[in-house]
């Protein structure tokens, strides 16, 4: 009897320890997300700085309805077709947000159906920080809206649109058609940053489930990545990314993809963008005897000499071309540094993808990508193909926009141009290309194309 009770008495003292060790793992993790909470407001502050900065950056008329915003959507809405209209939405919604303070918003998307993954994007990101904000001042924004009547756009904005970042989807259930769809989506909010060191390697993380993605569309269509194009991707992704920490002066990029195969033509898309200082910004603010600005400064001269700038070319426009061309980066110090190839290896690849994409004979729609930073916006269609130069004993690949092949001459005006009043505080890069139906080639077996 007396051993039973020895044996009672310490298995509820182990119980009562196990209680009290478990006790304090939970109120030390209770404490933990306290302190990132404060932190993550601390960072954020009372207001988003990005709904800041793309306010600041309108300069148009804002909504002007009291607790009440009706954002409507135009029937273009894409980066690569009509930049205008996606950065003056957007930075009027912004506005409208600063001026008003609205409490109702509804979004009105019926007339959609031309759109890209990024202008898409960009308007999640400012509804996700609108929502972040007034939870902070413990306000409540109500959010109403139609989708779009297009039935596969409206699987498009269900899948990935507000409804799915604002965590709606209990009032907008997804149906079985938006399961087999494949999408990509990863944000590092700016506010976040450092708060969790041993998420330390969350950039490398995205980089390869993004290169994972995109193999996983091509093998769609019966293609696969060897792991030297994988391997590639992954490095053209992460340069990107590393510039956009390292240059904009704010860490907060977003990289999305999607594929719908439900469509006649299934699209593949890619969206990569972030917010700071624009392209022309970063390198302007070079020292004048750095070896990069020694790259650059020849081209302004000559532009300046031959009185090529006007109110439709500036020297903004030309450092965000010259930004793009192989070997140019802040980081480089001499014709030997390797940064500098992020973009255009990433415009490269692409390319080669879009062609055995579109081996099939009833593809007729080709690839397309933008690139925005500023004011400044350009367009790859393949009329200006990459050309290669030796410098020294280094090949370096360029693209120029114009028939001459010079960065001496003006670009092409339907390939690079300036865009009138409006101003993206940061970078996008919205790709998309088709994906032909029935190709039997297997990207694993041609090695001259990774």
């Amino acid at each position: 009897m007396e051993l039973r009770r020895e044996v009672d008495r310490f298995f509820t003292e182990m119980r009562a320890r196990k209680l009290e060790k478990e006790n304090k793992k939970q109120w030390k993790a209770r404490e933990l997300s306290k302190l990132r909470k404060r932190e993550r407001q601390k960072n954020f502050g009372k207001s988003s700085k990005i709904i800041s900065m793309l306010a600041k950056s309108y300069t148009g008329k804002f909504y002007k309805e009291r607790d009440f915003l009706r954002l409507v959507v135009p029937e273009t809405f894409s980066i690569i077709e009509s930049p205008e209209t996606v950065i003056g939405t957007i930075g009027q919604f912004a506005k409208s947000i600063r001026e008003q303070r609205p409490r109702n918003i509804y979004l009105e998307q019926n007339a959609l159906k031309i759109y890209d993954l990024a202008a898409n994007g960009l308007l999640d990101v400012v509804a996700v920080e609108l929502e972040k904000e007034t939870k902070q001042s413990r306000r409540k924004t109500r959010w109403r809206g139609g989708f779009p009547d297009d039935s596969n756009v409206k699987r498009f904005i269900k899948a990935l649109g507000i409804t799915k970042h604002l965590g709606l989807d209990d009032r907008y259930p997804v149906d079985d058609a938006i399961k087999p769809l494949r999408v990509f989506d990863r944000r590092n909010r700016h506010y976040y940053s450092g708060l969790r060191p041993e998420k330390a390697d969350f950039k490398t993380k995205v980089v390869v489930d993004f290169a994972d993605h995109i193999n996983s569309c091509l093998g769609s269509n019966n293609l696969e990545l060897t792991n030297e194009a994988l391997h590639k991707l992954c490095s053209y992704t992460s340069e990107i990314i590393d510039n956009a920490e390292e240059h904009a002066g704010m860490l907060d990029w977003s990289i999305q993809g999607y594929l719908d195969t439900n469509t006649e033509v299934p699209f593949c898309e890619i969206a990569i963008f972030n917010f700071g200082e624009t392209i022309s910004e970063s390198l302007s603010k070079l020292p004048k005897e750095s070896y990069t600005w020694l790259q650059i400064s020849p081209y302004l001269h000559q532009h300046k000499k031959k009185s090529l700038f006007g109110p439709s070319w500036s020297e903004t426009d030309l450092l965000t071309v010259i930004a793009l061309q192989g070997g140019v980066s802040r980081e480089n110090t001499t014709v030997e540094s390797t940064r500098g190839n992020g973009t255009i290896d990433l415009i490269e690849f692409f390319q080669l993808v879009h062609k055995e994409c579109t081996a099939d004979e009833h593809v007729s729609v080709g690839a397309k990508m933008a690139i925005l930073s500023g004011s400044t916006h350009i367009l790859f269609d393949g009329t200006y193909q990459l050309i290669e130069e030796i410098v020294g004993e280094k090949a370096i690949k360029r693209v120029t926009f114009n028939t001459e092949n010079s960065l001496e001459s003006l670009p092409d005006p339907k390939y690079v141009r300036r865009l009138k009043g409006i101003h993206f505080p940061g970078t996008i890069i919205s790709i998309r290309f088709p994906m032909g139906k029935g190709s039997t080639v297997n990207r694993g077996d041609k090695n001259d194309s990774k």
